[in-house]
């Protein structure tokens, strides 16, 4: 027995007999592993990789409401860790919306510091005098979080350049735009509603609805006429137009009359300048146009087709546009002599040309920030340096003190009257009498249009 373990001989034979069946053990025994059950493992996977979870910053009680000038409060923030799990401590950097202030009346934009709950209270806004849609921004690294604050009441209240109030506008209308013209007996002012009404008052009367579904409107400032626009048909005081050519969208409309004839001009989406006489048939006049503008002494008008000014009534080019200016403006007057035409292009980069009675362009100055003409004297003003100038060169006084000029109009009455305003920071509007000194008018004025006949004009102020 000594010296076997048991196996010895019958390995030994088992080794042998393996060997002469042409198998080795070692094959035995990895093939032994097949026989032996396979017992099947479950391996734990971590929720977190079925779905990540991410920070957020939210407005929670919102969309907002405000009426004009009031108050917007207790606008609430949430900022979390995972979509639930608040973050104390943490910076949220608050914009207003356009047009609103805090309550000390800033508008910058203000940190805050999360509560232990994750949330902001903000402190309150006040609302502009303004109808509208606003977003209301916040900030916290790289989150953000937007809302809409919904302003209504707003109205405005319609002025003489003198300072005489128009009858009331209806409640909750506000003023999109609108005109001053005077035939020399009937004065008519018009004004597109934020409602898609066309208000008009005859000789400063009461507002009354002029048309309903209104886009675009002009006024006729020699004949106290109204042009405007609805559902893409033109319409006037003398009844509707033809159907656009081709359905075409209408980009804007003019309107222009000279002894008793009305032409108006309608400018489509695509360039296509076309007339229509006392409400006739439309006539195209010009493609491709960019830039155009009306004159209200001579039925006609200049427009810009690849930066070469043409007259639009003829079709013919006027003087080659000179070289290097990219035309950006263009302005038409003839004056109520109807002697002297004269034409004023200004390039993007702000100089100014000038063409009489079809003459070569010149130079009127070579840097300007902007230009209104003068139909009844043939001329107009300019702005540089935030200091008017006429056409002609002659300088206006200083503009007031802290005053940065916003627009600037120009007109004369053709008897001897020259109104010039500018319309500045904070809505402050000043006038000048004869290039005389300019005084203060109104605070808050949103626009103003000067009336070309009459030296006088109207400007609105928003009120709530």
């Amino acid at each position: 027995m000594g010296g076997t373990d048991g196996f010895g001989d019958n390995a030994e034979q088992d080794g042998a007999a393996a060997h002469k069946n042409g198998i080795e053990r070692r094959s035995l025994v990895l093939g032994a592993a097949w026989s032996v059950p396979v017992i099947a493992l479950t391996v734990a996977t971590p929720l977190a990789a079925a779905s990540v979870l991410t920070p957020t910053l939210a407005f929670v009680n919102g969309p907002y409401t405000a009426a004009a000038c009031g108050t917007l409060n207790d606008v609430t923030l949430l900022l979390t860790t995972d979509g639930t799990t608040p973050d104390p401590g943490k910076v949220v950097t608050v914009s207003p919306p356009a047009g609103f202030t805090w309550s000390d009346g800033t508008t910058t934009a203000r940190n805050f510091t999360t509560n232990a709950n994750g949330r902001v209270v903000l402190p309150s806004m006040t609302a502009p005098t303004e109808n509208g849609t606003f977003a209301l921004n916040a900030v916290s690294g790289s989150l953000t979080a937007s809302q809409n604050v919904t302003v209504s009441g707003a109205t405005a209240t319609i002025y003489h350049l003198d300072g005489s109030p128009y009858p009331a506008i209806p409640g909750g209308v506000t003023v999109d735009s609108f005109t001053d013209n005077y035939n020399g007996t009937t004065r008519v002012t018009a004004f597109l509603g934020s409602d898609g009404n066309l208000y008009r008052s005859v000789n400063s009367g009461a507002w009354a609805v002029y048309a309903t579904g209104v886009s675009d409107f002009t006024a006729n400032q020699n004949g106290a006429g109204l042009v405007w626009v609805s559902g893409n048909t033109v319409f006037s005081d003398s009844g509707s137009y033809p159907a656009t050519p081709g359905g075409q969208t209408i980009a804007d409309v003019q309107d222009t009359w000279q002894g008793g004839v009305r032409e108006t001009y309608i400018r489509t989406a695509s360039g296509n300048v076309y007339s229509s006489v006392n409400n006739g048939p439309w006539t195209l006049k010009l493609t491709g146009v960019t830039v155009w503008a009306t004159e209200k002494n001579s039925r006609g008008g200049v427009a810009v087709k690849d930066n070469q000014v043409y007259l639009i009534n003829t079709g013919n080019a006027m003087a080659a546009t000179p070289a290097t200016v990219t035309i950006a403006q263009v302005a038409d007057s003839v004056g109520n002599n109807s002697q002297t035409r004269t034409i004023f292009i200004r390039g993007i980069s702000g100089r100014i040309f000038v063409s009489t009675n079809g003459s070569p362009w010149s130079v009127v100055t070579n840097s300007s920030s902007m230009m209104a003409p003068n139909n009844n004297n043939s001329g107009g003003v300019y702005v540089d340096n935030n200091q008017v100038i006429t056409m002609s060169g002659t300088a206006f006084p200083p503009t007031p003190a802290g005053a940065t000029i916003g627009s600037v109009q120009d007109t004369y009455d053709g008897t001897g009257t020259r109104i010039t305003t500018i319309l500045g920071t904070g809505g402050r509007l000043y006038r000048s009498t004869n290039l005389g000194a300019w005084t203060l008018v109104a605070n808050g004025v949103s626009d103003v249009q000067l009336n070309e006949n009459a030296a006088s004009g109207v400007y609105a102020i928003p009120n709530c």
